[in-house]
């Protein structure tokens, strides 16, 4: 099998991948906090990751733990990477709290170098996550591929909502080619910036064709003064399509993404376009090449 040149966000794409969360029980208590352990962590190692995430050891309930083992990592991501990416222990760790309406998704790390807090939470967007304050920490410097895995066991067991397949699938790609793309530009918060831009704007004018998707990117690259190469926007154009088709509208990503989106907007970046406008635009497009073509090869009348 081909594996995609291992980046920070391949290390990452474990948030997205987890299947075995639909068999965990469903509690839904609006109060409580899951939390989801790496299995080779000490009971002192799992005190100090929950001292980092500011929890009390006293107000963890066993029903809303779960442990994350190795093996759970390599059932999950053996088809996505190298079993030597994925390592031999579960370490990293997972909080997650169900917010009200309008939260959105938030996420902070604790010794945790691969992700940033934007590629998370841009990526459990796209799997379908809302209003959920996450919390991913270690007791010392890891990849975080356990913690990773224990986000959508912890937010299932809290909440009782399944997270789709086709949403995990897309989410781990959009962590995967963030990493690529914030690899090639330089700098990884950007890139997922940008993806999330072009993502609202797919999402919003509801196109699912590859050569419109493929505009929007050169259009968001554009106004965000980015030069990406043929590869980068293949790999942007091929992870947008597979998001066009999922069951994601305009208003959940920017009820779920708002503080990312706001920071865009400062940067006058435009987030979404109309379904009218998505229209006009592509049929001025459509415009600009047959009069590019009638200029070049005249009128057939």
């Amino acid at each position: 099998m081909h594996y995609r040149k291992i980046t920070a966000a391949v290390l990452c794409a474990t948030a997205v991948l987890s299947t075995a969360a639909a068999a965990q029980p469903a509690y839904a208590d609006s109060t409580a906090t899951a939390i989801s352990y790496g299995n080779d962590t000490s009971d002192a190692e799992r005190q100090e990751v929950l001292s980092l995430m500011g929890i009390d050891p006293s107000s963890v309930s066993d029903e809303y733990v779960t442990i994350v083992t190795n093996e759970d990592e390599h059932n999950m991501l053996d088809s996505y990477l190298s079993s030597s990416v994925i390592g031999t222990q579960a370490i990293s760790c997972s909080a997650v709290t169900q917010e009200g309406d309008g939260y959105g998704i938030q996420v902070t790390t604790h010794n945790i170098n691969y992700c940033t807090e934007e590629m998370y939470q841009n990526a459990l967007a796209t799997a379908g996550l809302e209003n959920a304050d996450v919390q991913v920490a270690a007791p010392y410097a890891v990849s975080g591929t356990a913690a990773l895995v224990g986000v959508t066991k912890a937010y299932t067991v809290l909440t009782g909502k399944e997270v789709d397949q086709d949403n995990l699938d897309a989410a781990a790609d959009e962590l995967v080619t963030t990493g690529d793309v914030g690899d090639e530009i330089g700098d990884q918060d950007k890139a997922a910036e940008l993806i999330a831009a072009a993502k609202q704007q797919v999402v919003d004018s509801k196109t699912t064709d590859p050569d419109e998707i493929r505009q929007i990117i050169i259009n968001v690259a554009g106004d965000m003064n980015i030069n990406l190469s043929d590869d980068a926007l293949d790999q942007i154009t091929e992870l947008l399509q597979k998001v066009s088709k999922l069951d994601l509208s305009s208003d959940q990503l920017q009820s779920q993404l708002s503080g990312l989106y706001d920071k865009l907007k400062s940067n006058g970046v435009d987030l979404g376009i109309s379904e009218d406008e998505a229209k006009g635009f592509f049929e001025k497009l459509a415009d600009f090449f047959t009069n590019l073509w009638n200029s070049i090869f005249g009128s057939s009348d």
